[in-house]
């Protein structure tokens, strides 16, 4: 019972202190949420010989994203943070080279992000780093057989936001991950792919 008490009162004072830390080093400038426009471009490499590519391969689609977000000023400096949650539709796929129809496919992605930027003026450009979840389906058209799965790894984005007013900003970012994708049964299909993604958006703030 002692050691429960004492633990008890040891984790509400390290949560009373990290609080009050919070209110001294950041206030909440703003929350936002609102829609992108994405574009992805994936490159596919190959790791083993029942690959659905051979060798390589590439592709581009466009898609959207939704996204929520809560921006917090440094005090008494033009720093800001930001961490972020998003959804985004991606749907690059890599295509048999054999002539058959067999493909890969990374549908969506769900995802987090941490942004630190610099208010300029109207300007606040941001460099970021997150983690995201992607999910991907293997189509083996030649056995009448689909499979999906997900894969997890690290993203790294740099951008800026041109605020219009105290209620809207849009934005322009540049995002990167690397995947490495194993295709479900019924044969080992191992990728390594590189996605690159540009986004542009509004924002609303509140």
């Amino acid at each position: 019972m002692k050691k429960l008490i004492t633990t008890t009162v040891l984790t509400s004072t390290l949560l009373v202190s990290q609080a009050s830390a919070s209110d001294i080093l950041f206030d909440l400038e703003f929350q936002n949420t609102g829609l992108d426009l994405v574009y992805s471009d994936a490159d596919f490499t190959a790791k083993n010989d029942y690959t659905l590519a051979g060798k390589s391969s590439d592709d581009s689609a466009l898609g959207a994203a939704i996204h929520y977000g809560a921006t917090f000023k440094v005090k008494d400096s033009k720093f800001t943070v930001t961490p972020e949650l998003y959804y985004e539709l991606t749907n690059v796929e890599a295509n048999d080279v054999d002539g058959s129809t067999d493909k890969l496919k990374i549908k969506n992605r769900k995802g987090a992000n941490l942004k630190f930027g610099y208010k300029l003026s109207n300007y606040t450009p941001y460099i970021g780093v997150g983690i995201a979840n992607a999910d991907y389906e293997v189509d083996w058209a030649s056995l009448s057989r689909k499979n999906s799965s997900s894969e997890t790894s690290m993203t790294y984005t740099f951008g800026t936001k041109y605020h219009l007013n105290n209620k809207a900003f849009i934005s322009l970012e540049l995002g990167y991950q690397e995947l490495e994708l194993d295709s479900p049964s019924p044969y080992t299909a191992k990728y390594d792919a590189d996605l690159t993604t540009i986004k542009t958006g509004i924002s609303y703030k509140f």
